[in-house]
């Protein structure tokens, strides 16, 4: 696998979670939808807040343009992903979520311990609830694991050793 592949692949794997957590934030059952692709849908709300996550980096019309091009297509990507686990039924149990929220970086204390006072401080960052950031870690993870199954070197995601070990096993 060449280094633009894996690049890729780290990208869209980011991808994944930043939206899915920007998704977190905006839950309107009324808003526009920009693309539907199969069962999933790319909202105007997910694709604004996406672009406005990046634009600020951007300066010439040409850049933006094709930032809005590529954030697009990373969506779609996503959504198709996201509808290639639920056709083949991929999902994760409560271990697996347990793994990847205390080998979360975000979640660890400085001695790389899961810090409970720092996950709550997220979730209100966020504004969410411990039950909705459940929901939706169980929705992204399986694509997430799906590609770490495909793309075996470098992968950034961790699901504890047990997990991690049964994955790499079955490549």
């Amino acid at each position: 696998m060449n280094t633009s592949t894996k690049v890729i692949a780290v990208f869209l794997a980011c991808l994944l979670i930043l939206v899915g957590i920007s998704n977190l934030l905006s839950d309107n059952d009324q808003e526009q939808h920009v693309a539907r692709i199969g069962k999933e849908i790319i909202s105007l709300n997910e694709y604004k807040s996406l672009y406005q996550n990046y634009s600020s980096a951007t300066s010439s019309s040409e850049t933006q343009k094709k930032l809005k091009y590529d954030l697009l297509n990373a969506l779609i990507e996503q959504k198709l992903l996201l509808n290639l686990t639920s056709e083949l039924d991929l999902e994760v149990g409560e271990e697996s979520i347990k793994d990847h929220i205390k080998n979360t970086k975000y979640f660890q204390n400085d001695t790389g311990e899961f810090d409970k006072n720092k996950f709550n401080e997220m979730l209100n960052s966020l504004h969410i609830t411990e039950e909705e950031y459940v929901l939706k870690l169980k929705r992204i993870l399986p694509a997430i694991m799906l590609m770490t199954s495909l793309f075996k070197d470098n992968y950034p995601i961790t699901y504890g050793e047990k997990v991690d070990e049964q994955i790499y096993k079955h490549r």
